[in-house]
């Protein structure tokens, strides 16, 4: 489906409407093609984040940190295997097992 308005639909509009629907398909055109040029330079790495696109954004370091309520865990890359990191005050790491395959990761505040 087009949604673009033809030229005979622009001709009718005011002057100001053209100019901004003008300036607003200029900015469309520009953020498609700074997204397309960051998703082009991405270099493959074995560490990954995927946007709602689906698109891949590949992360250049071997280890990815999240920021958490009570503290701070980081996840690194070493050979073939996943080494967690928890950096925390007075509260404690905690695995819990969920299903085949899946732990649920969190420090726990001081009790």
């Amino acid at each position: 489906m087009n949604v673009d308005p033809t030229p005979e639909q622009l001709a009718k509009l005011p002057k100001w409407a053209s100019q901004l629907m003008a300036d607003h398909q200029r900015r469309c055109r520009d953020a498609e093609g700074k997204l397309k040029d960051y998703l082009d330079s991405q270099s493959e790495s074995l560490i990954y984040t995927r946007s709602g696109l689906r698109e891949k954004s590949y992360i250049q370091d071997d280890r990815v940190s999240f920021k958490l309520k009570n503290g701070e865990i980081t996840i690194a890359l070493k050979a073939d295997a996943l080494e967690c990191h928890a950096s925390y005050g007075l509260g404690r790491l905690v695995v819990v097992p969920q299903v085949t395959n899946v732990v649920h990761l969190e420090i726990e505040g001081e009790r």
